[in-house]
């Protein structure tokens, strides 16, 4: 955490979206399992979630970016960044073939120019549906043309489980309980395509690990206290 979050007693984070489809409805969902909580401040553009650890705040706002293209995105974070004590920007690589070809180099830009900021970003290897597919087990080494073939895809298996199907526009509670329930296994599979993809995998990994870590230290700083 930074100086600046001890000294307020808050520790503010954004996460800057691409879209405000399913990604968002997701990362909402996930923080209200681990009981992060809606603000009544929220918005349709910013939704705002709070969670109190040891008289400590961790405010996390999710964003619709005002642009889609990476290095926009990158732009807006930089603005952003002294009113945050970490930023998130997420996009990915889905798109026809030349624009993915774009957001890559797009993404390499982005990398460079991140390193000194404290800005993350939450990337997916050609689109977010590809994070959904790995909580099958399946996924690693996978070559997809289109968002909508992985989404078939995932359907199908989801049907035969009497789920409900997975839907853009509207991530139903019980869609998300099976997810959220495989969760262990997708961060595994996706462990396993960045170590053997480091140039192109699944940036979901590093908010997890940012947020466990913040939690994790807050806990730890009230043990000190009391001692």
């Amino acid at each position: 955490m930074t100086k600046n979050s001890l000294e307020n007693g808050d520790l503010k984070i954004l996460v800057l979206c691409e879209d405000l489809k399913s990604f968002r409805d997701y990362l909402k969902k996930y923080l209200k399992e681990i009981n992060y909580i809606p603000s009544h401040t929220s918005s349709a553009k910013n939704y705002i979630l709070i969670k109190t650890i040891n008289c400590h705040k961790i405010i996390i706002e999710i964003r619709k970016a005002n642009g889609t293209q990476a290095l926009c995105i990158l732009d807006e974070a930089k603005l952003e960044k002294d009113n945050y004590d970490q930023i998130f920007m997420e996009f990915d690589f889905d798109g026809n073939k030349q624009n993915a070809i774009d957001k890559r180099k797009a993404y390499k830009e982005v990398m460079e120019q991140i390193l000194p900021a404290k800005i993350k970003t939450i990337h997916f290897y050609f689109c977010f549906e590809t994070w959904l597919f790995l909580h099958f087990g399946e996924g690693e080494g996978r070559k997809f043309n289109s968002s909508d073939e992985i989404k078939k895809e995932i359907n199908t298996k989801l049907t035969k489980l009497n789920i409900p199907p997975y839907d853009k526009s509207e991530f139903k509670q019980q869609t998300f309980d099976f997810f959220y329930n495989k969760l262990n296994i997708a961060i595994q599979m996706a462990k396993n395509i960045n170590k053997n993809n480091k140039k192109e995998g699944i940036g979901l990994l590093d908010f997890f690990d940012y947020i466990y870590n913040v939690e994790k230290d807050l806990k730890d700083k009230k043990i000190e206290e009391t001692r």
